[in-house]
């Protein structure tokens, strides 16, 4: 369902200040949270993830450096959005200065109204009740990835977060999660990873180790538990990390480099899950969970030159095998490791691949009386099969 607090982003509905131009100049982390609407456990790891979410938006807002990929020119005395499908900041804005738009408001920061958050099913979901000035989607159950696809394929100039859970994008959605990260649609991923299904009371989730068992469980898990980085980092991902839910400074600062990567970027994000998983406590996590510099200190995960994509695909993979739940050998219990396991910057996204087949503006900011419409919709899906 479409959140009615989407109604107030528009600039009459925005009480803060803002340039000529309708760009918000000043956000406060309040103004994005509805904090009566939350109901979820007491301790539990989703507070941290939508906190986390929020602050970085915030961020985003009051960063002139935020790279915005929109620029305005009047066509016939009203405003038309132009896309500007291009990775250089210089040619961005010089297409805008052409156009007549001023510098400064290319890179002004992220409004919240170009904002869009999808969720699932699951405890996390409720995110979505519990954010306000920002568009959010509530979808079926393991859907929130594709529903977030066609949101971003529709409006190339929103910034889309999809936020899934460990049962919700990993079982029942994982078949999207597999496509996902070869279509390279610029949006971020978020999996909330708590290893059991806390809405349904407890039961085993994908990411569940072997033989774990929790005090919801009458028997120890039988079957393997899926890896979300070593997976992620298979099915081609162009960033792949891991945070803490209750560790907000170093979450936000991956939301936000997942964020300004072009393509789709996963967090893996770590939580507890104080009502239903007596193991994986914020006080493993506070005990166990360290570094990735601390697992291998001269690491670099950023592919610079596609000759490079290989060797560090297959470094990623094995590091996240150890990086995801490895165990210690000195006391022989498991530890995790937080950051950034993998970034390709040599992959465009799939948008701007359209982008040259169908034009530079998105499908949702054009005329929908134009006949030309449905030969490029048409064109569109054609292209889509093809790659």
């Amino acid at each position: 369902m479409i959140n009615t607090t989407a109604k107030e982003v528009h600039p009459e509905n925005v009480k803060t200040n803002e340039s000529p131009a309708g760009f918000q100049k000043v956000l406060k982390y309040s103004e994005l949270i509805n904090p009566e609407t939350n109901d979820w456990c007491p301790g539990c790891g989703d507070n941290g993830i939508r906190t986390s979410q929020a602050k970085a938006i915030v961020d985003l807002a009051s960063d002139p450096e935020y790279k915005r990929t929109i620029a305005y020119f009047k066509e016939n005395g009203s405003h038309t959005d132009l896309t500007v499908i291009t990775a250089h900041e210089e040619e961005a804005e010089d297409i805008a200065l052409k156009t007549g738009f001023e510098k400064e408001t290319v890179h002004s920061g992220l409004r919240t109204q170009d904002v869009m958050i999808v969720t699932g099913i699951g405890c996390f979901a409720k995110v979505t009740n519990q954010v306000k000035r920002l568009y959010t989607f509530h979808s079926l159950h393991g859907r929130a990835i594709p529903v977030a696809q066609g949101v971003k394929l529709a409006n190339w100039d929103l910034e889309v977060i999809a936020n899934v859970g460990d049962g919700d994008g990993l079982g029942i959605g994982g078949n999207h999660f597999f496509h996902a990260g070869r279509k390279n649609i610029d949006m971020t991923i978020l999996i909330y990873d708590n290893q059991v299904y806390g809405l349904t009371k407890g039961q085993q989730s994908p990411t569940m180790l072997k033989n774990m068992r929790t005090k919801s469980m009458a028997a120890p898990a039988i079957k393997e538990g899926v890896n979300p980085i070593t997976a992620a980092i298979s099915c081609h991902y162009t960033f792949v990390a891991m945070s803490y839910s209750n560790q907000v400074k170093h979450l936000v600062e991956m939301i936000l480099k997942a964020i300004n990567h072009k393509g789709t970027s996963i967090i893996n994000v770590l939580q507890p899950c104080p009502t239903y998983n007596d193991i994986f406590t914020d006080k493993f996590f506070k005990m166990r969970l360290h570094d990735l510099s601390d697992l291998k200190p001269d690491y670099d995960p950023v592919v610079r030159k596609p000759e490079e994509r290989n060797k560090k695909m297959a470094e990623a993979y094995a590091l996240g095998l150890e990086g995801y739940m490895r165990i210690n050998p000195e006391d022989g219990e498991r530890e995790c490791f937080k950051g950034l396991y993998f970034q390709d910057d040599t992959v465009l996204p799939l948008e701007m691949l359209w982008a040259e087949k169908i034009g530079p503006t998105a499908l949702a900011k054009r005329n929908i009386f134009d006949p030309k419409r449905k030969e490029a919709v048409r064109d569109l899906m054609e292209n889509f099969r093809r790659i």
